[in-house]
């Protein structure tokens, strides 16, 4: 991502974030009490962007940016949506249920090639047996989750799946 881009992101993302932050039942004004590591909205960003990016385990991001495995998935659980709302304003996120072939060519209708994949992402083995069966891939003989996408010839994704555990085929 460009800086350029980064800082375009940015001023919808602070719009969305102080307009939670008000909207929260709070006993003090916005601002005020404990200052955590995450300060402001260019931070937070960043956090959710480098989450996305690199995917690492909480422990990892919590010895990253310096703080408890916990407060990573709170920061991600928290920040996500409001990531995923500044990115729709901006029309950029792919479009996740199509229908048929008709709904496809008027979304996009000058696409002239597809391109359809699989992707894995590795998980941590989970401690649960039941998920653990769930997310084994015999495939890659590790702990996955996956989804399909479909992109044109400019590498754009027009089409994301749902993700689904480790078992599932592609």
């Amino acid at each position: 991502m460009r800086i350029s881009e980064f800082m375009l992101l940015l001023i919808s993302f602070e719009k969305i974030l102080s307009s939670e932050l008000q909207q929260r039942d709070r006993q003090r004004c916005v601002g005020a009490g404990r200052k955590g590591a995450l300060r402001d909205a260019q931070s937070k960003l960043f956090y959710i962007l480098f989450y996305l990016k690199v995917y690492p385990t909480y422990d990892l991001a919590g010895f990253v940016f310096g703080v408890d495995r916990s407060r990573c998935f709170h920061w991600t659980k928290r920040l996500m949506p409001l990531l995923e709302e500044s990115l729709g304003r901006h029309v950029v996120l792919p479009k996740r249920q199509i229908c048929s072939v008709k709904e496809f060519m008027a979304l996009c209708p000058d696409v002239r090639d597809l391109f359809l994949d699989g992707t894995e992402r590795p998980t941590q083995r989970p401690q649960k047996n039941k998920l653990r069966q769930k997310r084994y891939s015999g495939k890659k003989r590790c702990h996955t989750r996956k989804n399909s996408l479909i992109t044109n010839e400019r590498r754009e994704i027009l089409f994301l799946s749902p993700t689904k555990e480790g078992r599932v085929h592609d």
